[in-house]
């Protein structure tokens, strides 16, 4: 049963407004940060103007501030930042439609300053921004928008994108500008960029890039696909990547000859095989828009190929199942046992555990499949567990306790390396976690029959003992455990 005392919104009702009202203004003396928020939400409770000048006022301030967010503010200064969005989008939205959307641009003006002044790693301070730019297009379904005035401001937000604040609004107003508000907006852009062509040979300034990416935008939208292309320059067209993009939206546009053609006339078609040996990116852009290209072509053989090829280099799961999904009869499981028995063989370890741990072929828990999988990744361990390290405990606990229900030796083996890796280099914020791996081996002795080359539990356990007896912190949550 709850205690009377127990704080909630529903226990606090009962001190009453003025109660209430008197804790908050003596809560907020000295907690500028509060007052700021008891103000815009009696702003909110009048609604209309008021809330409208608050709102404006707030932006106004944020926008003329110079004083850097330290680390520890910065998740309340991403709140606020978030609370106005809110409030924007949903109380003056409602009912003002085009009054939120005047405001959710000044919002999206004040981005460049919140960014030069908060440390945005973690990306929340952008997916703020980026969710007020779909609010916009939300609002702008009911607001009257003048296309020639919607353009316009277009025009002057993309000429200064410099944390990229404004990234697709074009395509969200689209459907506002429509096509002559569209034609309208390419001929602003086509204008300037004339006037910012760089001299031959010199690479784009940053405005250049942002005409760039408006004019393509404006295409995208208007489905002019030789407009978009034409914003690269032929030799531009030529890489993989970049042609891959073009084809992509020759095939949205029922012109997979065309596609085709960009994606042949590439000045070296990617070496998946060879970027992987060497530890590379294996980017799989080009090899999907040509699978994409050869289906729309009706060559489903040489799509298939091209599939193969792929996975082969990058363990790609949604290739593999694109590949084994058309075959008949048995054909997917000689396949898939065939894909699966090449990870064993794969040059980098970590991508093939992850790949044979998380594979799943037909309906999720399809058994077989998942089996097979595990039994492959048992081997995979077992071979090559020297190649093994300790530090990706992201990959290696998951799989270890994916493992342990069968795979014991390679569950244990598993357990092992985060041990190892824990106390050799004297990590001792991990000792409580290399503690309970060590009691996950000690559990799975009991169901390992030969150890093979390895060393037994109980030889291990005393070497460790030997090895690291003075880290007491350890042994100490081993006891515990």
């Amino acid at each position: 049963m709850a205690r009377k005392t127990a704080l909630s919104a529903k226990s606090l009702e009962a001190l009453g407004p003025e109660r209430l009202a008197r804790l908050l203004m003596e809560f907020s003396r000295g907690k500028p940060a509060l007052k700021r928020q008891l103000r815009m939400a009696l702003a909110a409770s009048k609604g209309g103007e008021t809330l409208i000048a608050s709102i404006r006022k707030r932006l106004g301030e944020l926008g003329r501030s110079q004083s850097f967010i330290d680390w520890n503010k910065a998740k309340s200064f991403t709140a606020e930042i978030e609370d106005l969005r809110r409030i924007i989008f949903e109380d003056v939205g409602k009912d003002h439609p085009a009054d939120a959307i005047d405001l959710l641009w000044d919002f999206l003006a004040i981005a460049a300053s919140c960014y030069e002044r908060c440390d945005d790693s973690n990306g929340y301070l952008g997916g703020v921004f980026h969710e007020a730019s779909g609010n916009m297009g939300i609002l702008a379904e009911e607001a009257q928008l003048d296309a020639q005035i919607l353009s316009q401001r277009l025009f002057s937000a993309y000429q200064d994108n410099g944390y990229g604040q404004y990234d697709d609004l074009i395509s969200i107003f689209a459907p506002s500008l429509g096509k002559e508000g569209l034609t309208h907006l390419r001929t602003l852009f086509t204008n300037w960029q004339a006037g910012l062509k760089p001299a031959k040979g010199e690479r784009l300034d940053s405005k250049s890039y942002y005409a760039q990416i408006a004019l393509q935008e404006i295409a995208d939208a208007l489905g002019d696909v030789q407009a978009y292309r034409d914003q690269y320059s032929p030799e531009m067209q030529k890489r993989p990547n970049i042609a891959a993009d073009i084809a992509l939206r020759y095939l949205s546009g029922k012109q997979p000859a065309a596609a085709m053609q960009v994606l042949d006339d590439v000045d070296e078609v990617p070496d998946l095989a060879q970027k992987i040996a060497s530890g590379r990116h294996c980017d799989l852009s080009w090899h999907r828009a040509r699978i994409a290209a050869l289906e729309a072509l009706e060559k489903a053989d040489e799509a298939q190929a091209v599939r193969w090829e792929a996975f082969l280099a990058s363990l790609d799961q949604e290739i593999l199942k694109a590949y084994l999904d058309p075959m008949r009869g048995f054909d997917d499981v000689d396949a898939e046992e065939l894909a699966l028995q090449h990870t064993l063989t794969y040059p980098h370890i970590y991508p093939a555990l992850h790949f044979l741990i998380s594979w799943r072929h037909k309906e999720a828990g399809y058994k077989p499949s998942k089996a097979l999988a595990l039994d492959k990744a048992a081997t995979l361990i077992e071979t090559r567990y020297a190649e093994i390290d300790g530090r990706h405990y992201e990959l290696l606990a998951p799989a270890a306790s994916v493992l342990e229900a069968r795979h014991f030796l390679a569950s244990c083996l598993l357990h092992r390396t985060q041990i190892d890796f824990s106390l050799n280099n004297a990590r001792s914020t991990r000792y409580k976690h290399a503690a309970r791996h060590l009691m996950a081996c000690e559990s799975l002795n009991d169901s390992i029959d030969d150890y093979g080359h390895y060393t037994p539990h109980t030889e291990y356990l005393a070497d460790l003992k030997d090895r690291h007896g003075r880290k007491t912190s350890f042994w100490e949550h081993f006891d515990l455990a």
